[in-house]
């Protein structure tokens, strides 16, 4: 049961049914219900977004690294304003003015977890950063039409990244990660290279450089091209599994640095 975990329990359309029709409002009952009904859709909807994490290589690519961005449903693009540039939008690094660092730790299930590692400074020559990034899966037995063969599979990825940014031209900032990775599945290992490349414009930099007021134009806008890089293939197999190559584009208002609203379209 343990190995067919979360594809059999998101996929199994009786259990479904079973968790919607407990949940699902009633006259009497309806205001609690109806959160409860809310919370059971996020938990549907959470196991289908993580069930084919444990299927797939290259998985500490695709994970978030904190409650800010996650928060901001990944419209961090072209806020880019901290340590988490270097995950979203490496240019905006160039906006964190000090000395960063994060540490973060996610368990997605029992036996799935997610440690992220991440440092930045300024120097005279420009931003620099790195992180470090660890994916797990634990083992787990394999069954064979119901019979346990005594085999088990588990996942190890690895990352280690390397960033730089800088401001090129008042408020223009340009940023790009170099980064190994190093992913096994069942012992059968997998090795590539990846490389991201931002560039992020700021209104709010550009006014605060001339010193002028900056509540009066706070506009950002962001543009990053994310995990490029060749294919690879686990062990001796034939078949070559890509990096999750994504563009993101966003752009962001900052309300007298009070409040931000951002939006982005990830592609």
């Amino acid at each position: 049961m343990k190995s067919e975990g979360l594809n059999e329990i998101a996929h199994n359309d009786s259990f479904r049914r079973r968790l919607l029709r407990h949940f699902v409002p009633r006259n009497d009952d309806s205001k609690p219900r109806l959160l409860r009904l809310c919370l059971a859709m996020t938990i549907l909807g959470f196991m289908m977004t993580f069930e084919g994490y444990a299927n797939n290589g290259f998985r500490a690519l695709n994970m978030p690294p904190d409650a800010r961005s996650i928060g901001l449903s990944g419209a961090f693009t072209a806020i880019a304003d901290d340590i988490n540039a270097i995950y979203y939008n490496p240019a905006g690094l160039a906006n964190i003015g000090n000395y960063q660092v994060l540490l973060s730790h996610l368990e997605l299930f029992p036996d799935m977890s997610y440690n992220y590692l991440a440092g930045a400074m300024p120097t005279k020559y420009g931003f620099i950063g790195t992180s470090l990034a660890f994916f797990s899966v634990e083992p787990f037995p394999v069954y064979y039409y119901g019979v346990e063969t005594g085999e088990q599979i588990g996942q190890n990825d690895f990352m280690l990244n390397l960033s730089y940014a800088r401001d090129i031209y008042e408020g223009l900032l340009i940023g790009a990660n170099t980064r190994f990775i190093r992913s096994s599945i069942a012992e059968i290992l997998a090795y590539n290279i990846g490389f991201d490349i931002g560039l992020f414009y700021s209104f709010y930099l550009r006014d605060y450089l001339h010193r002028a007021a900056p509540e009066k134009n706070n506009w950002g806008v962001g543009l990053a091209f994310a995990n490029l890089g060749p294919g690879s293939s686990y062990g001796d197999s034939e078949n070559s599994d890509s990096l999750p190559a994504l563009i993101r584009l966003g752009a962001s208002y900052r309300f007298q640095n009070v409040a931000i609203l951002s939006s982005e379209i990830e592609n």
